[in-house]
């Protein structure tokens, strides 16, 4: 799993024009696994089948979750296209997973260098880190 990189924000409007700083997990890609002692549960192919069955989605096999992305899943279906599920609704993709995953992960990785401008840009606003 690429953990979620944190994305700062104002929360508002505080007492003599100060602001309060919060943080948001952002963003993230879970390889989702068989079941095992040690997998967690959110990183459970099975269990993520069944909550896609629970939603009306079926014939898809999850096999890549992305965090920060609402609840979409990409996979495979019976044919062997790669699909994304989100929400209810299934799209075939053009390509195959290893494409989707490597783009995925470029993506992710431009995502938190850019995440990194924007803190070291707020350092004012939100006073020196140390």
């Amino acid at each position: 799993m690429a953990w979620p990189f944190a994305r700062a924000k104002k929360s508002g409007q505080l007492k003599r024009g100060r602001h309060s700083a919060r943080m948001d997990l952002y963003r993230g890609v879970t390889l989702l696994g068989i079941d095992a002692p040690d997998l967690p549960e959110f990183a459970s192919i099975a269990e993520t089948h069944d909550r896609l069955i629970a939603k009306g989605i079926e014939n898809v096999l999850p096999l890549i979750k992305i965090w920060g992305n609402g609840s979409s899943f990409y996979g495979v279906n019976r044919s062997g296209e790669t699909v994304i599920a989100e929400d209810d609704e299934v799209t075939i993709l053009k390509g195959d997973l290893t494409d989707v995953y490597a783009e995925m992960i470029a993506n992710l990785v431009q995502y938190q260098k850019d995440m990194e401008k924007r803190f070291e840009a707020s350092r004012g606003l939100f006073g020196k880190s140390r």
